[in-house]
């Protein structure tokens, strides 16, 4: 019969295979799982840090205690049963439980690597976005602007009231913007934009409210609006107003013109000139440019003297009549004829246009002098280039005649230029710096500022013509599609704002390579522009910067008028 010590230790052979090996097994993995170091305090230890440290402790001690237990049930075996049956049951133990300690270690190691690297970064995140933060602006980003802006479907017509000027939606608020008429009647207008972005529906609401307020419009037209002439004859009909439509191109149209019929003999002439392109541009063609003014300096007057209208077949004839004439002088005859050859050219090609052959056709002088106003709709083409210059001559004329008769006007006038590339002109460079003083005003419409700058009239300073519009035009609409250099070019000229930002929010990496999010931000102040370049590249169709005296940028949304097409 065993002893009660033999059968003590046997019992606790029993509990110790497997309780005490399970328990340093634990022991070992927890270790794995929280680290062995540190184990005292410091200053920089977070409350996370003494939770873990805690555990850390509680780990090692019951990692010694098991340890402590096992080398002195060794002893007491080796007492009672002697050292070879120790020796045998060290080695079962060594095979049964060996392996398993360092398993259990390493599956705590890849624990604590899986909670450190996977799960610390995104409990930090989830932890960064429920702070309660302090007020900060949003800087400017790409990835945010490029959704941003919608436009949004309204009607314009509902916005309109008296004495002001509706220009769009606040793209955020939705607040209506407006412009008190007195600046509005004292500058020029400019839009631009891509086709098919919102130049054409901002002209239909300027238009619309130009006609409400009794003034004589304008709107030439070099590539066929599908909508603008309705708006226009709707809103007149509206507004009791006469609506008159010149169509150069269509041969069932009603309304013809004739370049150099209408106006004094000065007028037409300097259209004559500058349609045909006859002014000096500083090269060796200047030479035949003024002998053909020389020939040409008096044919108007002449006309006049006669009681002849000055039509494009009659101004041919008489050309042609001095391109012939022989004066037996061969040196003067040869340089007359040289002359004048790129002019019977271009007469004997305008003169196969019979919308812009006769003898009268529309009067800009009979409309600018009806005393209630009147809406008139110019039609051009950009491809066909005798239209084009007829187009310009049409333009020219006006203003000639809009400084001719300012006296005489009961109503002031706004001309909607669309195109203004194929129509640009020293006339209308010239007009924007004085012709607001004769009650007149330009809406300008055009893609890029590249278009102005490369302009269809090779004897306009690009640059020069680019700068007196930016300058003049002090209501800007800069609609999406813009090139890099218009666009940096808006976001300068909106000028600066500052915002306060994050400058600064530091990460902390762990031990096992993950990162957190410090619990420290460092804030500043950014100067950033009121409307960034991101912002106008960004602009879907109908949404534009707007710009205009006395106001910061804003973006807005436009929306067409409605209409019922025929």
């Amino acid at each position: 019969m065993l002893s009660n010590h033999t059968q003590a230790v046997f019992a606790f052979q029993n509990c110790m295979d497997p309780y005490l090996f399970w328990g340093m097994c634990l022991s070992l993995m927890f270790l794995g799982m929280v680290g062995l170091t540190p184990l005292h305090p410091h200053k920089d230890l977070t409350s996370h840090g003494m939770i873990m440290l805690v555990f850390r402790r509680i780990a090692l001690a019951s990692m010694a205690a098991e340890v402590t237990l096992f080398i002195g049930f060794a002893i007491t075996l080796q007492g009672t049963l002697g050292e070879e049956n120790l020796n045998k049951l060290l080695h079962i133990y060594a095979w049964r439980w060996l392996p398993m300690l360092p398993l259990f270690l390493i599956v705590g190691i890849i624990c604590r690597l899986v909670y450190h690297r996977w799960a610390v970064p995104r409990i930090s995140s989830l932890l960064r976005r429920m702070r309660i933060t302090q007020t900060e602006d949003t800087v400017s980003d790409m990835k945010n602007e490029i959704t941003k802006y919608r436009a949004i479907d309204y009607d314009p017509l509902k916005y309109m009231r008296p004495g002001e000027m509706f220009l769009g939606l606040d793209i955020s608020t939705k607040a209506p913007q407006y412009l008190d008429l007195a600046t509005w009647d004292e500058t020029h207008k400019i839009t631009v934009g891509t086709t098919r972005y919102g130049k054409g529906i901002t002209f239909q609401i300027w238009a619309s409210q130009a006609i409400r307020r009794g003034k004589t419009l304008f709107h030439i037209d070099p590539k066929t609006d599908k909508y603008m002439p309705h708006v226009l004859k709707q809103e007149a009909e509206k507004h009791g107003k006469t609506f008159l439509s010149v169509d150069l191109m269509s041969r069932d149209a009603k309304g013809t013109y004739a370049p150099f019929v209408h106006g004094s003999p000065e007028d037409r002439r300097s259209r004559l000139y500058e349609v045909l392109s006859l002014r000096d541009s500083g090269t060796t063609a200047d030479f035949y440019k003024t002998v053909a003014r020389r020939y040409l300096v008096n044919i108007f007057h002449d006309a006049d003297a006669q009681n002849q209208p000055t039509t494009i077949p009659w101004l041919l004839e008489q050309v042609e009549a001095m391109k012939e004439d022989d004066t037996g002088n061969r040196d003067e005859d040869t340089a007359r004829r040289k002359s004048l050859e790129s002019v019977v050219s271009r007469l004997t090609e305008m003169a196969a246009y019979e919308r812009i052959s006769g003898k009268g056709g529309f009067s800009i002088a009979k409309t600018l002098l009806n005393p209630n106003g009147a809406v008139v709709y110019f039609r051009g083409h950009l491809e066909d280039q005798v239209i084009l210059a007829a187009t310009r001559a049409f333009i020219i004329e006006l203003r000639q005649e809009i400084k001719r008769l300012h006296q005489d006007r009961k109503t002031e006038v706004e001309i909607q230029v669309d195109e203004l590339k194929f129509l640009l002109s020293k006339t209308i460079l010239g007009s924007l710096a004085t012709i607001t003083g004769e009650g007149a005003t330009f809406c300008l419409a055009f893609q890029s500022f590249g278009d102005i700058e490369n302009p269809e009239d090779e004897t306009i300073n690009g640059r020069a013509a680019l700068q007196a519009i930016k300058v003049n035009c002090q209501v800007k609409e800069f609609f999406g599609g813009s090139d890099s250099d218009t666009a940096r070019w808006i976001a300068e000229t909106t000028g600066d704002t500052s915002k306060r930002a994050v400058r600064m929010e530091q990460t902390e990496v762990n031990a096992m390579g993950g990162e957190s999010w410090a619990s420290k931000r460092t804030f500043g102040d950014v100067q950033e522009y009121v409307i960034p370049e991101n912002v106008v590249k960004a602009l879907t169709p109908k949404v534009a910067v707007l710009m205009r005296p006395n106001h910061l940028a804003t973006v807005v949304t436009v929306a067409p008028v409605k209409v019922t097409l025929p």
